[in-house]
């Protein structure tokens, strides 16, 4: 699960001063932003997200994408987004996970020192005898590194995706865009949550992310998969199935979903004949 911390501090800044648009907006990518910080979607998902119109989600973006000089943050002069392919990254997001991860750290020592010295009031721990100040100093200071150590990789592991792919499981470079995959699948609330990334969901990974076409398409891919009546499991007479995770890996879905086989049929009510599924498909749907 993806979580962003929101520092009470952005109540004192220049973004608090912006229109409320804006601030829904912001507030909307800071929720939706991956382990990378980039929020990869195209301006109409992200304003449903944010629940603004187009319009005034296009002048949030632009706001937010200028020079700010009343920045507390002067890195980019002062630009809070930045746009890539597909979507933005937040400019800072490396230097406010940071100060996260020590701020984690701070409080998980202060919560085991606290513990510690109940434990010691409480007789069910000895106090130590401090008369070998030497030895005593030397395990205090192992204690205290192995504390911090446990306490970085709990902030690590929190504030990285569960379900992001271990750099191992895909050839490099492909392992960060495997995670992108996986956390954008799941940032839509309608899908079927990918809850685990098995040995045949990473084999299947692999190879599509070895496909031009797919690793180009596979946002508009998913995002038609939402749209599409037939794929969602809303059409009349249909029975209850729903695309889920490892149909988007099949090796021709990405193909036939952007070539509109699932696409809804307009001008009259939709029956599951509609689509005319091969032979290939019905196992499929029957499994998914």
């Amino acid at each position: 699960m993806q979580f962003t911390k929101l520092f009470s501090s952005i109540l004192d800044s220049t973004i608090w001063q912006e229109a409320k648009e804006t601030k829904l907006v912001w507030i909307t990518m800071l929720a939706m932003c991956d382990r990378n910080g980039e929020i990869h979607a195209a301006v109409p998902g992200l304003a449903s997200r944010a629940k603004v119109t187009i319009q005034e989600c296009e002048a949030a973006l632009a706001a937010l994408m200028a020079p700010d000089p009343y920045s507390r943050t002067k890195d980019h002069d002062g630009r809070r987004v930045g746009e890539i392919d597909g979507g933005w990254r937040l400019l800072n997001h490396g230097k406010y996970r940071a100060l996260l991860s020590a701020e984690e750290r701070k409080e998980y020592n202060r919560r085991k020192q606290a513990e510690r010295r109940e434990k010691q009031r409480s007789g069910s721990e000895p106090v130590k005898d401090l008369s070998n100040n030497v030895n005593d100093c030397q395990q205090m200071s192992a204690m205290s590194a192995h504390t911090e150590a446990e306490a970085e990789a709990e902030a690590e592991a929190e504030a990285v995706s569960e379900l992001a792919l271990e750099a191992s499981a895909c050839p490099s470079p492909a392992s960060k865009l495997a995670g992108s995959v996986v956390d954008f699948w799941n940032s839509f609330p309608d899908l079927p949550k990918v809850q685990k990334i098995t040995d045949s969901r990473k084999a299947a990974l692999t190879k599509r992310l070895k496909d031009k076409f797919f690793v180009d398409n596979f946002r508009a891919v998913i995002e038609k998969i939402v749209q599409s009546d037939f794929c969602m499991g809303r059409v009349a007479g249909q029975n209850p199935w729903q695309a889920g995770f490892d149909f988007f890996l099949r090796p021709d879905t990405a193909v036939k979903v952007m070539e509109g086989k699932y696409d809804n049929r307009s001008g009259k009510k939709q029956g599951p004949s509609d689509f005319a599924l091969s032979e290939e498909d019905k196992p499929t749907v029957r499994e998914f």
